[in-house]
């Protein structure tokens, strides 16, 4: 967006305050600059002046863009997008913090990412202590971090890379890819299972989700390019995902980044149509087999702000868990309720990334559940990291996780 444009976006606010009943970032600062409303006020501030200082510039990024506010916003400032794009006028007269610029060389240099991550898998024991599912820091409180598998998922899963078109193409993301590998190997044993061809390309490019939110739109267009090519290049009738932020950016946000440029936004739009959210598959897919297990769990499910937001995705998950023979499906109070997570914003913001996953954890807690399943790689983190900081005793699951164990897989 031009100056211009998301300055008519920004008027649009009447200034009503029902994002405050929604904003996850509100309840745990209880301040008006970090509802969008407030944001609205310094983000007008900054397009007048055109220079932002640096504690602004702090309150601007402290926002999960998780789009509670654009739910129930009745003049549709679409504040998600407008934020973005109000990042992005800021990067250009502010450069990132180097810890970010590392990150965004990391994702869009997957090769040197996977390298990374080994090393840091071996080294793993001098800095952080092992729990179930995270690390925690030696060297900083309440600083978690997934596991570093030794092996990411195309290494593990190599029998379904090809070079050839398939019916079905995995789309597997960052977080499937490097850090929860098994998760990633689930839903293509799914496939497997029920005899459904599936290929997993041989390249693995980032969706360009975490570029994007920071406002670093110009990486965040060639990843999106990359994978654009990538669909062409294989031409697969459906591309399937099994990460809600990425389901999100794939289907939503790369017409938004190509919206000034006819021809891009045309192929954008083509592949738009045929991604496919893994619980969607599964959900209306008639021909899968029967699951042949009995499972014996308390389950709650988990929102992820992008998969219901973003794509108002939330039933499907809920009708595969009830499918399950054994499983007592417990829903709970603020079930979409953002989590706190992120992506990125828990490391820079812990505090009140913290106190977001309190009121998540006491609802998980008061259902009485003894899993709460989801569809995000990042909020799997975010949720296991709540066990181990608040001492709860539930455990943390991916949906294709529970239907590869209800096959008796």
């Amino acid at each position: 967006m031009l100056p211009e444009e998301i300055k008519q976006k920004l008027l649009r606010c009447i200034k009503c305050g029902n994002c405050m009943a929604v904003c996850p970032v509100f309840y745990a600062e209880l301040k008006e600059s970090a509802v969008a409303r407030g944001k609205i006020f310094l983000s007008n501030l900054f397009l007048e002046k055109d220079e932002i200082d640096n504690k602004t510039l702090d309150i601007i990024y402290n926002c999960l863009i998780c789009l509670s506010c654009v739910e129930v916003c009745p003049s549709n400032v679409g504040f998600g997008k407008t934020a973005i794009a109000i990042r992005h006028l800021i990067s250009e007269r502010k450069s990132f913090p180097l810890i970010k610029k590392g990150m965004f060389f990391g994702l869009k240099n997957p090769g040197l990412l996977k390298t990374g991550l080994k090393l840091l898998n071996k080294f793993t024991p001098l800095f952080f202590d092992e729990k179930e599912q995270v690390l925690t820091s030696k060297l900083k409180k309440d600083a978690f971090m997934p596991k570093f598998p030794s092996k990411d998922l195309r290494s593990m899963a190599s029998n379904f890379i090809k070079k050839h078109s398939q019916d079905y193409l995995f789309f597997t993301g960052c977080s499937l890819n490097f850090f929860y590998p098994s998760i990633g190997e689930a839903v293509l044993k799914i496939f497997e299972i029920n005899g459904i061809d599936i290929v997993l390309p041989e390249e693995h490019i980032c969706c360009g989700t975490p570029m994007m939110v920071h406002g670093e739109l110009k990486t965040a267009k060639e990843l999106a390019m990359k994978n654009l090519e990538l669909f062409e290049k294989y031409n697969p009738k459906h591309i399937v995902t099994a990460c809600a932020s990425c389901t999100n950016t794939l289907k939503n946000e790369y017409l938004f980044l190509f919206k000034d440029d006819s021809e891009k936004l045309k192929l954008a739009e083509k592949w738009s149509k045929k991604i496919i959210e893994f619980s969607q598959f599964l959900s209306s897919n008639q021909n899968l087999k029967e699951f042949s297990k009995k499972l014996s769990y308390k389950v709650t499910y988990h929102d992820p702000c992008h998969l219901k937001k973003g794509l108002k995705i939330y039933q499907e998950p809920r009708k595969i868990l009830n499918q399950i023979r054994g499983i007592s499906f417990i829903e709970m109070e603020n079930a979409d309720f953002c989590c706190g997570n992120g992506g990125s914003y828990y490391l820079f913001y812990p505090d009140v990334s913290f106190k977001i996953l309190e009121k998540k954890v006491s609802s998980i807690e008061n259902s009485g559940a003894n899993i709460v399943v989801t569809t995000c790689p990042a909020c799997i983190l975010q949720l296991s990291e709540g066990t181990i900081k608040f001492n709860k005793t539930y455990k943390v699951k991916h949906l294709a996780e529970i239907v590869l164990e209800a096959y008796g897989s």
